[in-house]
C-alpha cells in the first residue's frame, strides 16, 4: 500500500491525495507520484492489482541504479524512472 501520494500539476503544484484509488483524479496535464514501504508485505500485490505491467515490474526491482522506460501503446504512455 502507498504511504502517500500527491497529484503534481503540470504548473508544478502538488495536492496530496487522500484517496489513492480515485484514478479519475488524475491530473490531465501533470502526474501522480506514490510513495511505497518496499518492506511492506502487501506492496507486491498492490502494485499487481493497480499499476501496468512494465512500471509495476520497474518499482519491485530490487536493483537501486536508475533506470528509465519510455511506454507508449494504445492504451498508455509516459515514462517511468526508478
Amino acid at each position: 500500500m502507498p504511504i502517500c501520494a500527491f497529484d503534481i500539476s503540470s504548473d508544478g503544484v502538488a495536492r496530496p491525495m487522500m484517496d489513492i484509488d480515485d484514478r479519475a483524479a488524475v491530473p490531465a496535464q501533470g502526474y501522480r507520484r506514490v510513495h511505497f514501504d518496499r518492506a511492506d508485505s502487501d506492496l507486491e500485490h498492490w502494485i499487481a492489482d493497480n499499476v501496468p505491467e512494465l512500471p509495476g515490474q520497474a518499482l519491485l526491482q530490487s536493483q537501486t541504479r536508475p533506470r528509465t522506460w519510455a511506454i507508449c501503446n494504445a492504451k498508455q504512455s509516459g515514462c517511468i524512472v526508478t
